[in-house]
């Protein structure tokens, strides 16, 4: 179609978020062409609202906005359909326990020190200097040959 014409001719890039590092949408089901996708409806918003709401380019990003929100819709039904296989295909207790860590949320990290220990640390690592002269500086060394006039 118009996609594939488009990524032939250089003018639509898939693009791959962060670089391949990290993922930057944690959603097992967002892809690069769900990315791609929302690149393109959140330049259009950029461009309709650049050039003052103009009908046209409204029409423009409605378009682009409902096509990746289906596009996304479809993805996280095929996602959801095909845990559910994944569950109903299971022929022993491996294959279980691996389909529910696919679907189990972790625990997110708990802190076990509490807030107000970490505040009374900061405020008495961060804490204004007592007034006073209980500062020593030493004397200023002179060093002849780093002291000279610099010539060109």
């Amino acid at each position: 179609g118009i996609e594939s014409a488009a990524r032939r001719s250089g003018l639509l890039r898939v693009r791959r978020l962060n670089n391949g590092r990290t993922k930057k949408y944690h959603q097992p089901w967002f892809t690069p062409e769900c990315g791609t996708k929302r690149y393109l409806t959140r330049r259009s918003y950029r461009k309709m609202r650049r050039k003052g709401y103009p009908d046209h380019l409204r029409a423009e990003y409605l378009t682009f906005k409902a096509e990746y929100n289906l596009y996304r819709r479809t993805k996280k039904q095929e996602y959801d359909k095909q845990t559910k296989e994944g569950f109903r295909d299971c022929r022993n207790s491996s294959e279980f326990w691996s389909a529910v860590r696919r679907v189990k949320r972790r625990n997110p990290a708990t802190n076990p020190i509490p807030l107000d220990e970490w505040r009374s640390f900061f405020q008495s690592a961060y804490s204004n200097p007592v007034e006073g002269n209980d500062v020593q500086l030493d004397p200023v060394q002179h060093v002849d040959c780093l002291d000279k006039d610099i010539s060109v």
